[in-house]
């Protein structure tokens, strides 16, 4: 079966979605979230901590890449966003005010 691993902590960023720039106009922010998460972890190992190792379907899990963890460095660079309540929400409000990644200009 498929199997589906969503990063505990974050919200997934839609690859659709478009993010206001401050010249005006929007920018395919969702996108290029996509594409830095995907150069971030390009060949290399992520290991994640789930219960199952015969897991199917979605399962909410945190990975590391060496001794980052992925759910961290996206939120901490404003590429997903930390929901209320989570351990990550701080770093969501600080890639805020910094204006880094969603919450920035056109990164292209």
């Amino acid at each position: 079966g498929r199997r589906n691993l969503k990063l505990a902590d974050i919200a997934t960023t839609d690859r659709m979605r478009t993010c206001s720039s401050s010249k005006g106009g929007d920018w395919p922010c969702g996108m290029v979230a996509r594409t830095q998460q995907r150069l971030f972890l390009r060949n290399r190992t992520i290991a994640c901590e789930t219960d199952s190792a015969e897991w199917e379907g979605m399962i909410e899990a945190r990975c590391r890449v060496g001794e980052l963890d992925i759910a961290t460095w996206l939120a901490e660079n404003g590429w997903a966003e930390a929901p209320a309540g989570s351990p990550l929400a701080a770093l969501t409000e600080k890639a805020r005010i910094e204006r880094r990644g969603l919450f920035g200009d056109d990164q292209r």
